[in-house]
């Protein structure tokens, strides 16, 4: 695919936008503003720590650290520097943490409290050079591992490279015309995929824009920060497009006049919501669904109204391929729901660190299972319906619910448990802890069950919303749990 890149690193990228930008401004925290010239200068202090602290280039670091200008300059110091780093975010657990040592050898965790040597954990083979690199072209090094979800909750390691990650970052961006007058606020975790490239800051980077990244934004801040910054574009899940409306329902006076895009991803927009949103900022709204893995959808502005509203658009690419497959991987006509195939340019073909023997993950002859419900309409408009694979949807964040049900058992205060989702407008789904006392066991309540989560290590977006006593477990014809009538009589109990 080099045909469609040039054989560079994104840091070589930066620094040519740095040189035609320089007095520019590039970041801005709220409060703080930094040109290019000067984030280049803040990322080659941080490049000395990095290689005083004896980080070796090609080297794999897990970068953790919260929103800000400190985490931007820090990734440009480790994309100049040619380190790999392991993006998590800022409320990933321990379990997350210690999972992703089982796999890799990693001797530095980059936060905000500076680089920290790993002391006391489990090590596997330090993993050479040659395994990351694997091609002398720098453009087909990885540049970034991203995390993805996984059956036993321990994230699998998304490899992406220099090439390919600036190659979908800059479709995902022109597509809807951004520019070097684009000025981009984001209060999502600039670890998130979504945040970071697709547009995200980097997008605006490689353009010569603005990306405002508040450590915190609350929906008024937002309201603030785009009078105050003369933001543009505004990237959100739909839980925080939620609040926002409400803000803005709020404060009509606010000045958002320089607003002209709202991207939301990261879960389904309800038509509802997408309706609201064009009712009280007009049409800004851009849909995008995307995987770290890959495939980027977004609309465009100039789309028809209902593709808006309704569906998430068209892959940001022409190369890119997509299939609606049945469960048995037939091919599915237009309109049809099943699941989501992609293969392209900048899609992966390969976990990092896992042999796919059963092509769990990828066909024999290179498409990407998604795992998403899917259609595609006559026009190559793509609607997402869910998971095929299960999983909860809490603001944008992937639970497995499997990962939290192994845990409780563990904990023997129940005799059956099983994690739902519930609908939720505004989190997109709650996460509902149905379990069955033993007998004799002390009454349980929600608090005490979040307690015994967060000594397990587990994320903060992982803990329950509800706890769900049951003591007739439901179950289907074969014997299993009948989740379908648990997610009734967790509703019934919400009324």
């Amino acid at each position: 695919m080099s045909a469609l890149w040039e054989p560079i690193t994104l840091g070589e990228h930066f620094l040519r936008r740095a040189e035609q930008y320089g007095d520019r401004i590039a970041l801005s925290d709220g409060t703080q503003k930094v040109t290019y010239r000067q984030l280049v200068e803040l990322a080659g202090t941080d490049r000395e720590r990095l290689r005083q602290a004896g980080v070796q280039p090609h080297e794999l670091v897990i970068m953790q650290m919260s929103n800000g200008i400190p985490f931007v300059q820090m990734f440009l110091a480790l994309m100049l520097e040619e380190v790999v780093p392991i993006l998590m975010l800022p409320n990933h657990g321990v379990r997350e943490l210690t999972g992703i040592q089982s796999k890799v050898h990693c001797r530095f965790h980059l936060t905000d409290d500076g680089i920290q040597h790993f002391t006391g954990m489990k090590q596997v083979a330090y993993v050479a050079p040659e395994a990351v690199v694997k091609a002398q072209s720098p453009d087909a090094r990885i540049a970034i591992l991203l995390l993805s979800g996984g059956t036993t909750g321990i994230p699998k390691l998304i490899p992406r490279t220099h090439g390919d990650y600036y190659y979908s970052c800059m479709q995902t961006a022109n597509k809807n015309h951004w520019s070097d007058q684009t000025t981009l606020l984001t209060p999502l975790p600039l670890g998130h995929n979504f945040a970071l490239a697709h547009p995200g800051i980097l997008g605006v980077l490689f353009h010569g824009g603005k990306a405002v990244v508040p450590r915190y934004a609350s929906p008024l801040d937002i309201l603030n920060l785009i009078r105050a910054e003369q933001v543009n574009a505004l990237i959100l899940v739909p839980a925080l497009l939620h609040l926002l409306m409400e803000a803005r329902e709020l404060l009509p006076e606010a000045d958002l006049s320089t607003l002209r895009q709202i991207y939301v991803g990261g879960a389904m927009l309800p038509v509802a919501d997408a309706e609201r949103t064009v009712e009280l900022f007009g049409n800004v709204l851009i849909q995008v669904f995307g995987t770290a893995e890959g495939l980027i959808c977004t609309t465009r502005q100039d789309d028809p109204l209902e593709k808006i509203l309704t569906t998430q658009g068209t892959p940001v690419s022409p190369h890119d391929e997509l299939r609606i497959v049945d469960g048995s991987g037939d091919l599915l006509p237009a309109g049809q729901r099943g699941e989501l195939l992609t293969r392209g340019p900048y899609t992966i073909h390969y976990y990092y660190g896992i042999l796919d023997k059963d092509n769990q993950y990828f066909t024999s002859d290179g498409w990407y299972k998604t795992g998403d419900l899917a259609s595609i309409d006559a026009q190559g408009y793509i609607t997402i319906h869910g998971r095929i694979k299960e999983r909860i949807n809490r603001a944008g964040e992937k639970i497995i619910p499997s990962y939290l049900e192994e845990l409780l058992t563990e904990w023997g205060v129940f005799s059956e448990v099983a994690v739902i989702g519930v609908p939720d407008p505004v989190l997109t789904e709650r996460i509902c802890i149905c379990g069955k006392p033993i007998s004799g066991a002390d009454v349980l309540d929600l608090g005490q069950i979040n307690h015994f989560l967060k000594e397990k290590g587990v994320s903060g977006f992982c803990m329950g919303d509800d706890y769900l006593e049951v003591h007739t477990w439901p179950l289907t014809a074969v014997g299993k749990t009948d989740k379908k009538q648990l997610l009734k009589l967790a509703e019934e109990q919400k009324t």
